[in-house]
């Protein structure tokens, strides 16, 4: 038994519900929709709950428009939704939770710092804090509940800019400058980061991807896009972007791939567009509007692809625990994963032989060993996307027993008392439990992750698995009840 005092908070998550996708594109067709009610170039689109809403924009040979269309993707239908307050062109827009923010842009020679805010449950306009700076041709994307508004062109010259908004104090700060000036480019999120493309001037800096770490606040750069050019719109669908369109009027779609920086081609658009928007909802992503060679288009199309199984994340937290003839393995459960591989060395850092495959709880006791011989343990976890990176290493010297109590022997009741008083109880195998109080030891001399994962087995319901997080500084004090 031991007792531990340091400080709680227990997150909670149930993992597993479904897989993150990448998608397949070999097979994939441009389908004409319903056309938009005004043919335009130069707007913004966003989503919102299965509908897309376009904004602004101009018709040949017209000036800037205040309109609001929206798509009813259920329907098939659009629809006019009130008028923005202030008629633009070349703006940009991008929704958080259930609002649509519409920034900047400009009519004639005017340029706006204006932000209104649209509310589709109600189909009403507000208004927020200016932006800092007046500008069009810029873009602005959401990561986690924030507004990045990137680059543009101000009255005197092209802008490096990054101001960030944030909806819940209605106020603006300022994040790292690009690292060159652009406008009249693109840009999709990934997880935590930007990856803007294209646009002009069309510099060195420029033709590359360039990539914002919004938890870092640094930039990098990625590959060049293959075909430079501007007035482009892109998308993102799981760990790819579609980059389209663009300068010329071009049909292009280039393929960005964000875990392995590279470039594929993809299926092209049905005519060329310049100054088009995009939006994503469901598994179809929609392009619509734009210019082309007949001046501006109304057309709508949209692309279905198919989701297919991402490979799964390595499992963390693997300990290994010798006992007489045995080592008890122990790891994290994986969200997504069919099974476990576990593999074994006799070499610290491998390389590692798969010695049982197909393994599906996250515990294995590796019987086929000699006391005194020190073994090498890894796992990978597989499904039907293929298999994953190695977890940690794990060691252990199986020793014949000594006399008295095995440490490791049979099954604990592990008790765990938050600091907000809760208590959370857990039956499992003392190698389970050993490996908590590995962690906790490790944790509290300065190494390892911030928080534990336990596997819970029952009360499932409908879900396939059920993971406590608990985390290391929100932990009062913990016992262990070992029984045989």
């Amino acid at each position: 038994m031991k007792r531990f005092i340091a400080i709680l908070m227990t997150l909670i998550m149930v993992l597993g519900l479904s897989s993150v996708g990448v998608w397949a594109d070999d097979e994939a067709t441009w389908q004409e929709e319903t056309p938009l009610l005004t043919a335009r170039y130069g707007h913004t689109a966003s989503s919102w709950n299965n509908k897309i809403y376009v904004f602004g924009g101009r018709e040949k040979g017209t000036e800037a428009l205040k309109s609001t269309e929206i798509y009813d993707s259920e329907k098939g239908t659009w629809s006019y939704g009130k008028p923005m307050l202030t008629a633009r062109e070349q703006l940009t827009s991008t929704t958080v939770n259930d609002k649509i923010y519409v920034i900047g842009g400009n009519a004639g020679s005017t340029r706006y710092n204006t932000l209104e805010i649209y509310d589709p449950q109600n189909d009403s306009w507000t208004t927020g804090t200016p932006m800092p700076t007046a500008r069009n041709l810029m873009q602005a994307v959401t990561v986690n509940n924030l507004i990045y508004v990137l680059g543009g062109t101000t009255k005197t010259e092209t802008a490096d800019v990054v101001d960030i908004y944030d909806p819940s104090t209605d106020s603006w700060t300022t994040g790292k400058s690009m690292p060159s000036s652009r406008t009249f480019h693109s840009a999709s999120v990934v997880g935590d980061k930007i990856f803007v493309f294209g646009g002009t001037p069309y510099t060195d800096a420029n033709l590359n991807v360039t990539i914002y770490n919004t938890k870092e606040n640094s930039w990098t750069t990625g590959s060049p896009i293959p075909k430079p050019r501007n007035g482009l719109t892109s998308v993102a669908y799981g760990k790819k972007v579609y980059v389209m369109a663009g300068s010329g009027p071009l049909d292009l779609v280039e393929i960005y791939d964000t875990n392995t920086d590279s470039w594929s081609t993809g299926p092209s658009l049905p005519i060329p567009l310049v100054q088009t928007k995009s939006a994503v909802l469901g598994d179809k992503i929609y392009v619509l509007g734009g210019g082309n060679t007949a001046g501006s288009s109304n057309k709508v199309f949209s692309l279905t692809l198919q989701k297919t199984p991402e490979v799964p994340s390595n499992p963390l937290n693997l300990t290994a625990t010798g006992g007489n003839s045995v080592v008890d393995l122990s790891w994290g459960a994986v969200s997504g994963a069919d099974s476990y591989t576990v593999k074994r060395s006799l070499t610290e850092g491998g390389p590692y032989t798969a010695i049982v495959e197909g393994v599906t709880d996250t515990t294995y006791s590796d019987t086929d060993v000699d006391n005194g011989t020190t073994y090498y343990y890894v796992v990978t976890a597989i499904s039907a996307g293929g298999e994953s990176e190695n977890s940690n290493e794990a060691s252990a010297t199986p020793q014949a027993g000594s006399g008295g109590e095995d440490p490791t022997a049979g099954k604990a009741l592990l008790v765990i008392t938050m600091t907000n008083g809760i208590e959370k109880e857990y039956d499992l195998q003392m190698s389970e439990v050993n490996s908590f109080i590995d962690w906790y030891d490790g944790k509290a001399a300065g190494n390892g992750q911030g928080y534990y994962t336990i596997s819970k087995t029952f009360n499932l319901g409908p879900f396939m698995t059920r993971i406590d997080y608990l985390t290391f500084d929100k932990i009062q004090n913990f016992e262990v009840m070992q029984y045989q």
